[in-house]
């Protein structure tokens, strides 16, 4: 009885080993009759020739099917990068006033209340994620721009600040508030 057990572990071996046995397999079928001779490997390409074609094409199948998911999770990580980019132009005046705020102060984190709208809508758009940290709490909460879209308004600042000039002062107070507020609580407050 032929235990397939030990031959079914070759699914698992790592992508790039599955490569390498791929391409020494292609390499080793074209490889020229004299070259083989020269390197005394003629009995292997001759007399073996069907043994090579079945393991680089089981290595070739296993390596593609490895590969599909790492593929599939780039292309969308890929998509939803310039859904953020594109949300950019978008933005409300407070949501631009948050990101302004991160470009003013050279920072990728902004401390908000965890239920603050403002924040929340630029989570659903890819423009902040939770930075969660254990000192996090609903009265101060961490969020972070993600390092793409960071990249993106580093070196497009004035897409953020476009239309923040028309922003009455007492807006414009009013959203700051919730940075100051946060920034002089006390520890106690800030922290679980």
């Amino acid at each position: 009885m032929v235990d397939i057990g030990g031959w079914l572990k070759a699914i698992q071996l790592p992508a790039r080993h599955l490569f390498a046995i791929a391409l020494l397999g292609v390499l080793l079928l074209g490889l020229p009759p004299s070259y083989a001779k020269s390197l005394h490997i003629t009995t292997l390409t001759d007399s073996y020739r069907w043994l090579l074609t079945l393991i680089t094409g089981a290595a070739s199948v296993f390596w593609v099917a490895q590969m599909v998911p790492t593929v599939a999770r780039w292309v969308r990580e890929s998509r939803s990068r310039r859904v953020a980019i594109a949300h950019i132009a978008t933005l409300g005046e407070f949501e631009r006033v948050v990101l302004a705020h991160c470009l003013v102060n050279n920072a990728r984190t902004v401390t908000v209340y965890f239920h603050h709208a403002v924040a929340q809508s630029l989570m659903g758009k890819g423009l902040l994620e939770f930075a969660g940290s254990s000192g996090a709490s609903a009265m101060a909460c961490p969020f972070t721009i993600p390092n793409h879209v960071w990249k993106y308004l580093r070196t497009h600042p004035d897409e953020v600040v476009k239309g923040l000039s028309a922003m009455d002062d007492e807006k414009l107070q009013g959203l700051h508030k919730y940075f100051v507020e946060i920034r002089d609580m006390p520890w106690w407050a800030r922290v679980k």
